[in-house]
């Protein structure tokens, strides 16, 4: 998606939650302040990073690192570069991510998983806008526009650094999830239904206003990433029924995840017993919450300890588990 086609998609908006964030952005979009985006996961976190972006550093660089996916024997490397020779496989003056960001915007993603020793390495960079590469003995000096963004809440969190969150929240945007946004799902739909069926050299099927509102009934806990995903997997089923397909595709996003995609249309199961909903229920909050238990314990309004047993019962495991003991 280009710059033009996510700010068409953005501007459409009809909700005032919505039309807040555009006006947040409009009033500080020529002041070179931090801005922290905020938000669950799908609500559109990079397209607004990519917004601001373009407002007030337009044909500049945008660098944009996942800091979750950083490993942290790297991350020093990753961020500042280093010298030719530094260590071991060093073999020639790398130029780390916040230099390339010079004169640009640095869009630090994902910053809510960066570990407190990480968070010390990245603060005074962040502070000074300047570092050593490693093994190096120059300071260099960066300057850049700073934009992150996180799904977790870093505001209330114990395990992330109180002055560095000061320095990166000067400004805060709260990215409302779709379920506060309703009155954008037809436009939504039909942009992706039409996106998509350009891109699968398709004629763009008609969505009846009864589907319509149906789909504006769900509660979208992956967001707009959860309905693109669901108007893209329709499409691609449909043979013609986009329809029936679009609501058995939500049905299933709701009820059983994405493992009924692996079925037929005419075999997905219209009736499902109360332990395979509990265990869908469970498995979908998991995987939204990065397998964290205990945010997906809020998330399904029970206690991590009554999660635990309900895990226990239903046999689910997951061999990477994470949590925020």
């Amino acid at each position: 998606m280009n710059f033009s086609q996510t700010k068409t998609l953005i501007e459409r908006t009809q909700s005032e939650k919505f039309r807040q964030v555009l006006r947040i952005i409009e009033r500080t979009k020529n002041a070179n302040v931090p801005i922290l985006i905020l938000g669950e996961t799908g609500t559109g976190k990079e397209l607004i990073a990519r917004l601001i972006h373009s407002k007030s550093r337009q044909n500049r660089i945008f660098v944009d690192i996942n800091c979750s996916a950083v490993p942290e024997s790297l991350l020093e490397s990753e961020f500042f570069g280093h010298k030719k020779g530094a260590f071991t496989g060093a073999n020639q003056t790398k130029i780390g991510l916040i230099e390339q960001a010079h004169n640009g915007t640095l869009f630090l993603d994902e910053i809510g998983y960066m570990s407190l020793e990480a968070q010390a390495i990245l603060l005074k960079a962040i502070e000074t806008k300047s570092f050593r590469r490693v093994g190096g003995l120059d300071e260099i000096k960066s300057e850049f526009r700073l934009i992150c963004a996180t799904n977790v809440d870093i505001i209330n969190s114990d395990v992330f650094r109180k002055d560095l969150l000061y320095r990166i929240g000067v400004i805060k945007i709260e990215l409302p999830p779709l379920r506060e946004r309703k009155e954008d799902i037809p436009y939504l739909v039909d942009y992706y239904v039409k996106k998509f069926a350009f891109d699968f050299q398709r004629k763009p099927p008609e969505i009846s206003q009864s589907v319509i509102a149906q789909l504006i009934n769900y509660d979208w806990p992956g967001n707009i990433r959860e309905l693109k995903n669901v108007i893209c997997q329709a499409l691609l089923m449909s043979n013609g029924k986009v329809e029936n397909v679009l609501l058995k595709e939500r049905k299933a996003n709701e009820i059983k995840l994405d493992e009924l995609m692996e079925t037929e249309e005419n075999e997905i199961s219209e009736i499902l017993d109360l332990n395979q909903l509990e265990r869908a229920a469970i498995l979908k909050a998991l995987i939204l919450k990065h397998w964290r238990q205990k945010d997906a314990a809020k998330l399904l309004n029970i206690t991590p300890r009554a999660l635990n047993h309900k895990i226990a019962s239903h046999k689910i495991t997951n061999p990477n588990w994470r949590t925020n003991k």
